[in-house]
């Protein structure tokens, strides 16, 4: 006599409804993380631009480098000034700037430190940030 096999009956398990307590978490999580970018965008601009700018500058900066250390003492002093004077016309407001060369046989960099702000919108709050934006290449001369 062959044995009856009794089936369970099907689980049906409750579904998620679309909108719970994880759902409004991520879109609140979403929401600040916009905010905070949007609020936090123009310093991070400002910084990108100062890089490119310095990077604009280092090939100049790495001809002079190989010409001669007499000819970097003597035209140092007005690249740094035409360089803090771009730099100024980009955005950068901070009296404070400094734009540091270094150079030597192995490498030549253009380094800016600078402070700036942002405002979060519909608050007071204000946070200062300092940039310390650095470009470098090696110093080497080639020769084709």
């Amino acid at each position: 006599m062959p044995l009856e096999v009794q089936l369970r009956p099907k689980v049906r398990y409750k579904q998620p409804q679309r909108l719970n307590f994880v759902s409004i978490l991520m879109l609140a999580f979403l929401a600040l993380l916009g905010y905070c970018l949007y609020a936090i965008w123009p310093a991070l601009s400002l910084r990108s631009n100062v890089e490119s700018e310095l990077g604009d500058a280092l090939t100049g900066f790495w001809r002079l480098n190989n010409v001669g250390e007499s000819a970097v003492r003597m035209q140092l002093p007005e690249i740094k000034r035409k360089m803090v004077e771009r730099l100024r016309k980009l955005g950068v407001r901070d009296k404070s700037l400094e734009v540091i060369f270094h150079h030597n046989k192995k490498t030549v960099a253009i380094e800016a430190r600078f402070t700036t702000s942002f405002t979060f919108p519909g608050t007071a709050k204000t946070v200062s940030v300092r940039f310390k934006p650095r470009v470098e290449t090696d110093a080497a001369r080639v020769d084709w």
